[in-house]
Parts: C-alpha cells; structure tokens; sequence
C-alpha cells in the first residue's frame, strides 16, 4: 500500500533498494543505509516495538509506525521513553484517516459552525481478517478519531461481540457525549462511514476511499454536500511525514496519542473478556 502510493507520487522517490523485506536489518547493514531519511514500520505490531527500538539505536530519527504503534500498553510506554531519550527523534503514528481530506473538512466545519458534538458513530464493517484480534487491527482507526473530534479521553470504555468477529466499542465522554464504533470482518457489504451529531446538525462521512463524500443536514432535514479534495488519506499522511523530516517539526500524530490509542485498546479487551464469547 505504502510503496504504491510513494509510486503515483510524481514528486517522491523511493528506489526498489530502499525497500527492506521480512529481515529489517537488512537496512542497518546495506549501502544505502546512510541515504535513509526516514523510515516505514509496517510490519506486524508485535515486532513495532523491536524494530523502533533498534532502528533509534542506530541513528535513525524519522519514523513512521503502522498503527497499533505497539502489540500492549507495556511496549508502548517503553517506545514512548524511548522517544523521550532521543530528543531530536520524531517518531509519527500511521493514524491515516486523520489526515484524509473528507475528514479534515468535517472537523473545519465543525469549528466554523462552533457547533458541539453530542454523539458520534463509526462504521469499519467488512474489513478484511488480519492476523491480530478486530480491536487490535480495526479499533485503532474509530478511537483515534474519537479522540481527536473530542480532545480529551474517555472517562469510560466498553466493548462487546455482537456477532462473531464483530465489536461494537463504546467510549463515553464528559456531558454525556458517546462515541459508538462497530468494526469487524462480517457484513454483506463494506462499510465505511463517521456520523457526526451535533446541535445544529448531523454531518455523515461516507468512505475514506474514493468515490467519498461528506454531507450536513440541518435541524430542517435540509441537505448540504461539502467539497472534498481527491488527494487519499495516505498520501496527506506520507505527505506529513515528508514534511516532518524536511523541517524537523513534530507529527500531527505523536506516539503520545499512539500510547493513548493502545491504553484504550487495552481497557476495550478488558471489557470483552468479561463478557461471553461468540463463536463462529
């Protein structure tokens, strides 16, 4: 996915000899390893941690972890030290659909309305199996946002399994506000939407592949389309990460907001295990 999208980026290059197979230390060894500006971790989330580790360790300052940014909370408050002891180090989250076009439009417009969100929903249904649990691989993308419309952490998490391989998680937030996910492998037919309710409105995100669209309905019922740039959501985030080693800012999304991601992953767990079980 990652070298597909670089490749129909006509101003960024990435020679096939960059690109490090099953065996990272591939790259610690090689050539060109002193031509490396930044690096992609998008192997499975139980070696995130490992590989960041030894990748910092070995003079390595720009790099882009796969979401979960680690496979437990443990490794990820180690990564996140980790990254406080390297202080030139810019360690970025793949939180990819904060950066999609539709979903930046919707936050914008949320801001310019001053509007407040008093519920939201998201849709991640048929979404293909992995080898990591749902809430592992799918959860990361609905919490992230969640946080971001709100700003702050939930004061409580639940979850549970509606059907095999299917969750609904549940976050609730101060003044009653929740945030309602249902992720998982099994539906007729591939979902992908945010629903935000607000109090002048309800504004719907539909898919975070193209063709997408974003719509506002007033307390009329009345319909609005808002314009969407046609740039994906992965190219914004490569595009962030370009422009993080460039300038030496830091990321829109830290390996803070990471480690808050798996600590609500971690209590999402704690919730289902207390419940029954479905099997297939």
């Amino acid at each position: 996915m990652y070298t597909k999208t670089i490749d129909a980026m006509s101003d960024v290059i990435l020679p096939e000899k960059y690109i490090c197979g099953r065996d990272y230390a591939e790259i610690l060894t090689s050539e060109v390893s002193k031509k490396v500006d930044g690096v992609i971790i998008a192997s499975s989330a139980v070696t995130h941690f490992e590989v960041a580790k030894t990748l910092l360790q070995n003079g390595y300052k720009n790099i882009l972890i796969e979401k979960p940014v680690t496979h437990n909370l443990k490794t990820a408050h180690k990564l996140l030290e980790l990254e406080t002891s390297h202080p030139d180090a810019r360690l970025m989250a793949a939180h990819v659909q904060l950066y999609d076009p539709g979903y930046n439009q919707l936050k914008e417009f949320i801001k310019k309305k001053r509007t407040s969100i008093q519920r939201i929903k998201y849709l991640g249904l048929k979404s293909p199996p992995v080898g990591l649990t749902v809430i592992k691989e799918w959860g990361p993308h609905p919490i992230y946002l969640f946080l971001d419309l709100l700003g702050k952490m939930p004061k409580k998490v639940s979850a549970r399994e509606v059907e095999y391989d299917n969750i609904e998680l549940t976050m609730e937030f101060d003044k009653g506000v929740l945030a309602v996910a249902q992720i998982g492998t099994r539906y007729h037919e591939r979902r992908r939407q945010v629903v935000v309710q607000t109090d002048k409105g309800v504004l719907a995100l539909n898919e975070f592949l193209n063709p997408r669209n974003l719509y506002f309905f007033n307390k009329k019922y009345e319909e609005q389309e808002l314009a969407i740039s046609n740039e994906t959501a992965l190219e914004m985030q490569l595009r962030e990460f370009i422009e993080c080693i460039k300038t030496k800012k830091r990321p829109r999304t830290s390996i803070a907001n990471g480690t808050e991601v798996v600590k609500i992953i971690a209590l999402a767990e704690k919730s289902l295990r207390a419940r029954p079980q479905i099997t297939s």
